[in-house]
């Protein structure tokens, strides 16, 4: 997981220097981040922190404050949801190379939805 936070500013070999090669890849050929000029890019990894989570760890909490969005590298992120029986839902499952948690935080608003690390 990369967690993009403006005020941890890691070198980007370093913040790439922390993941494995499917990782990597998975961050630099995703759909969304390449489309990005090569400066805007790296200016993006420069801000990089790596974060690891264990399978079922929590990631955001519904109600939270988001302070970073988020790449997924490896495994998936499940993003979920209580119903009105206060059943879990799940609403997706995010693979490596998605990006999330932008709206959230562009907006200055709360975590719409849980996410868990899955893999």
């Amino acid at each position: 997981m990369i967690a993009s936070n403006p005020d941890r500013a890691l070198r980007v070999s370093e913040a790439l220097s922390t993941l494995g090669p499917d990782e990597r890849a998975a961050v630099i050929d995703a759909p969304w981040f390449s489309q990005f000029s090569p400066l805007l890019r790296h200016d993006i990894l420069r801000h990089a922190l790596v974060r690891r989570y264990n399978d079922g760890a929590k990631i955001a909490t519904r109600g939270g404050i988001p302070e970073v969005w988020m790449c997924c590298c490896a495994g998936a992120v499940c993003i979920s949801t209580l119903s009105e029986l206060d059943r879990q839902m799940t609403l997706a499952y995010l693979e490596p190379g998605s990006w999330f948690g932008e709206s959230s935080l562009i907006a200055g608003g709360i975590w719409t939805h849980d996410a868990h690390a899955r893999g």
